[in-house]
């Protein structure tokens, strides 16, 4: 099925991204992560890395052990050089202030008002405007309506994308299906890049 997506592909099942590339996009809420169907390839003329990403938060009390998903869904990666330089971490409004304590990054406001209330953002103000247009804000509005959110972030050599989708991508057992709906989820990702 992959290989109708992507022709000329490297692929791994079981092989996840490092946890520093889910740190770099904000997240810090997981104590395990597990992924699968790793891809390399290009995409659109874009090199791109892609996952699909699961991120579970174990929580251990007198009562037993809880575990809970706080991401499953498509995680795509863009490594390579750009002209700026910078930091930003973009994520659905949730935990106000949470990564700017982590990082000692500040939060900035886009003077959007309908994506700030969607969206926390955090880095140097430079950067978020380089990055965040308003092409690329609607998008990540409207993506947020079909899914939790969307996971954005830039660090000097790579961008980061991913949205919980919550649901495992290739449960379908009808390929032109699957391949549908991984195109499409793909092409939400790429829209961002």
């Amino acid at each position: 099925m992959l290989q109708s997506v992507f022709p000329d592909m490297e692929y791994e099942y079981n092989r996840r991204f490092d946890t520093k590339d889910y740190n770099t996009a904000g997240f810090f809420d997981y104590t395990h992560a597990s992924g699968h169907d790793y891809v390399k390839t290009m995409y659109q003329n874009v090199p791109i890395e892609f996952n699909v990403t699961m991120l579970e938060y174990e929580n251990s009390d007198e009562e037993g052990t809880t575990s809970t998903f706080t991401f499953q869904g498509p995680w795509i990666v863009v490594r390579k050089g750009w002209l700026h330089s910078g930091k930003i971490t973009v994520r659905p409004y949730k935990k106000k202030g949470l990564i700017g304590k982590l990082f000692g990054a500040k939060e900035v406001m886009t003077g959007d008002p309908v994506f700030d209330g969607t969206y926390q953002v955090y880095g140097d103000e430079n950067t978020v405007h380089v990055f965040l247009d308003k092409n690329r804000r609607d998008r990540m509005v409207e993506i947020s309506k079909k899914h939790s959110g969307v996971y954005y972030s830039f660090e000097t050599d790579q961008i980061q994308v991913a949205y919980a989708t919550g649901n495992i991508l290739f449960k379908s057992r009808k390929i032109k299906d699957v391949s549908t709906v991984f195109s499409n989820q793909l092409n939400d990702l790429l829209d961002l890049i």
